[in-house]
């Protein structure tokens, strides 16, 4: 009897795992992906640019390389999320979207 529950407890739980892996509450961001060069149009020094690309690209771009966990729940919400956040803030892959206010507001509102 003993092994028969902890038989369906394993099997609840790899369940719960496998549904965790496949929804994610802040949606598809690993499948945003730019064509665009990082910081398209912007007239700035290189050297910033290269300091930009390294630093910050991993989660204000759509160039993200990402880590193996990224891929395995629980951590891939957590880490999706932070991205989804960051990517919300300042996008570098859509840097030609941004004014010097701010983001530019869709013509069609």
């Amino acid at each position: 009897m003993k092994r028969i529950i902890v038989a369906f407890l394993l099997g609840s739980a790899s369940r719960v795992l496998l549904a965790s892996a496949l929804v994610h509450p802040s949606g598809p961001v690993k499948a945003k992906r730019s064509t665009e060069p990082l910081l398209a149009g912007a007239e700035i020094d290189p050297a910033v640019k290269a300091m930009l690309a390294k630093s910050c690209q991993k989660c204000h771009s759509e160039n993200t390389d990402w880590p193996f966990y990224s891929y395995i729940a629980p951590m891939s919400r957590l880490v999706e999320g932070d991205v989804s956040q960051a990517r919300t803030q300042m996008n570098l892959s859509r840097w030609s979207d941004y004014s010097p206010n701010g983001p530019r507001q869709s013509d069609a509102a």
